[in-house]
């Protein structure tokens, strides 16, 4: 985890055309990754298209989906890209590219795509200069933000025994019970001296 000073976030939005004939294959792809982000369900040894996004260092957020081309046609489609990452552009495009397993069943269905040693062009080609560009927390890279979310969390997650209170509860409880004979005599003699012995 990179906890060190501010690094600055950048935006990444790419919309390439989609090969004719790809659309559906590519949209089933999508589907399955869109409903396993994580990867919970790929099974042990087969390979399937995945793109393993929590394993990121760098990316904040990532968005695929399909859009419709009337430029090319009713039944075209484009495929949009949208990232927020930190650190330098060439970085974040090839980690994007490694984190792919399966590169061809995804960016393999676009117009431009020739295979990873021209994936940084493709990507550059179909790059879209964002009108507008917001950034959440200014200043602080994907790292410093986990780290402050488990610290966020940890301190709104209810109290719990641990073991320094469980420690003290007990040696409580002893010195209570080393307490009670010394304190049966006293009851003792207050009785004697007050009581019903009187």
């Amino acid at each position: 985890m990179q906890i060190g000073g501010p690094i600055p976030s950048n935006g990444l939005i790419v919309i390439a055309r989609v090969r004719p004939g790809s659309e559906e294959r590519l949209r089933a792809t999508l589907n399955r990754i869109g409903n396993d982000v994580k990867g919970k369900r790929l099974k042990p040894g087969v390979t399937e298209a995945h793109i393993d996004f929590p394993s990121s260092r760098t990316i904040h957020f990532a968005r695929l989906a399909l859009l419709d081309d009337p430029d090319s046609g009713p039944e075209r489609k484009r495929l949009l890209l949208a990232t927020d990452y930190d650190g330098r552009w060439r970085e974040h495009v090839m980690e994007l590219f490694a984190l792919t397993s399966l590169p061809e069943a995804i960016w393999g269905c676009c117009e431009g795509y020739t295979g990873r040693w021209g994936f940084p062009a493709f990507i550059r080609r179909n790059t879209v200069k964002p009108q507008a560009y917001y950034i959440a927390f200014r200043g602080l890279s994907l790292g410093q933000i986990r780290l402050l979310n488990q610290l966020r969390q940890h301190s709104t997650a209810p109290p719990g025994p641990t073991q320094q209170t469980l420690t003290e509860t007990t040696e409580r409880i002893l010195n209570d019970l080393l307490r009670l004979p010394v304190t049966g005599l006293n009851v003792l003699g207050m009785l004697i001296r007050r009581g019903p012995f009187h």
